[in-house]
């Protein structure tokens, strides 16, 4: 058989054609799958389908995250606040804070309309923010992510090593902006993206060498792995994000609610045995949560606390995050970049959804919303 050259060209180009079509099929194949996960039924799900979200104007509700070290610590606290209860009941209003696994669950159930807010790391509140009408008035937490190798290494060092991070997490951000400071890029390392969750027991069994997290997982993981060495640390912040209809419905509700988190966090600082007392309540919803134990005591969790978060936190939102090219706003830019907020959502639209002065008012007014008062169903009064 003879084959002319024009023939062979033609083969050569049909060949590349089909390459490049099989290259986007599998691209649309993984977008397509993010999407998917992104809109599962989450109603369905194995833990949230036991929930009772009441269709009723008098109740809110609002989605905390227990396995959050140290947003987990103020909720807790929170749900015991009585006067937050007596408060919102002068008002008619009831409050349930409900437990979820991530802040990406809780999106979804703010979206649905069962829930009137949340507490969300930084990147649920950007996706969020794109595409809800919300309101973000007060910060619940400034912590670090990790990056945490088996060994010390430095982070230029990671070229080919297999990486363990939340796709589309803060984390996943950090690990980036790190590896890009260093001169790497994603094509340098071997990323696996998986469940925070998941991270610790990839650790110890070596599927991954490195990963970026945040507490607790870091310090389960480090505890399953001893040979886990901290290697890049970077700020991370938290938000507390309400629906807006529900400001514009029950503005008094809303600031009560705000007091409720000052008071926590002045309650925490109180005494040593505030922190202790609101660690093992968080571990407990944890163990509810996930039907396990958390594999880290509450002594650990309050020296992770001390150590990496702002436990002083005035809760006001840093003016510097919401600058042009600030922390936030490349956040937003990587958030786009990875497909999870549209391409036409516009950074001046969601930085106004930020509003520091809720806050501000508040603790302006200690007396009125009686920030420096506590009484939790621990029994003690002061």
């Amino acid at each position: 058989m003879k084959f002319t050259k024009a023939g062979i060209i033609g083969a050569i180009v049909l060949i590349g054609l089909l390459l490049l079509a099989t290259v986007v099929s599998l691209l649309k194949s993984d977008t397509n799958h993010r999407l998917a996960s992104a809109t599962v039924d989450l109603s369905r799900h194995l833990v949230y389908a036991s929930y009772h979200f009441e269709k009723d104007d008098k109740i809110i509700h609002i989605g905390v995250q227990p396995l959050w070290i140290f947003e987990g610590n103020v909720a807790e606290i929170m749900k015991r606040d009585n006067l937050l209860q007596e408060r919102l009941a002068r008002l008619g209003l009831e409050i349930r804070l409900h437990s979820f696994l991530k802040g990406d669950d809780i999106n979804f159930f703010i979206r649905r309309g069962d829930l009137h807010g949340g507490m969300l790391g930084d990147m649920p509140t950007l996706t969020l923010a794109a595409e809800a009408d919300v309101v973000i008035p007060a910060l619940v937490d400034r912590g670090f992510n990790s990056i945490v190798a088996a060994g010390f290494v430095l982070v230029r060092d990671l070229k080919g090593l297999r990486i363990g991070y939340p796709f589309g997490s803060f984390s996943h951000h950090a690990l980036l902006e790190a590896l890009s400071a260093d001169g790497l890029t994603e094509r340098h390392v071997d990323l696996r993206p998986m469940d925070v969750t998941e991270i610790p027991e990839a650790f110890r069994k070596g599927e991954i060498q490195v990963f970026a997290a945040w507490e607790p997982a870091v310090s389960i993981a480090r505890k399953k792995n001893p040979k886990g060495v901290v290697i890049h640390r970077s700020r991370y912040l938290g938000f507390m994000v309400f629906r807006k209809n529900l400001l514009d419905n029950h503005p008094d509700a809303v600031r009560e609610i705000l007091a409720s988190e000052i008071r926590a966090l002045r309650w925490i600082q109180h005494d040593g045995h505030n922190l202790n007392q609101s660690s093992e309540w968080a571990l407990e919803a944890g163990k509810v949560l996930t039907g396990g134990g958390m594999e880290i005591s509450a002594e650990q969790s309050d020296q992770i606390i001390a150590q990496g978060n702002d436990m002083n936190l005035v809760p006001l939102i840093p003016a510097g995050a919401l600058q042009d090219n600030g922390h936030l706003h490349r956040e937003f830019t990587f958030l786009k970049n990875l497909g999870r907020i549209a391409k036409t959502s516009a950074w001046d639209v969601v930085v106004r959804k930020f509003d520091r002065d809720l806050t501000a008012e508040v603790l302006a007014q200690p007396g009125k919303y009686r920030l420096d008062e506590f009484d939790y169903d621990t029994g003690r009064r002061r």
